[in-house]
């Protein structure tokens, strides 16, 4: 299931990113994509 591989990857990115500067970032250019997929 992708959605759980993602998730996995993103707690091993949580782990290394403790400020969570970079899970935020990943989360803004997620929710850019997905916005840009829906809005099609």
């Amino acid at each position: 299931d992708l959605d759980k591989d993602v998730i996995k990857h993103l707690n091993a990115y949580c782990s290394q990113d403790p400020n969570g500067l970079l899970i935020t970032g990943m989360d803004i250019a997620m929710r850019q994509v997905a916005g840009e997929k829906v809005g099609k």
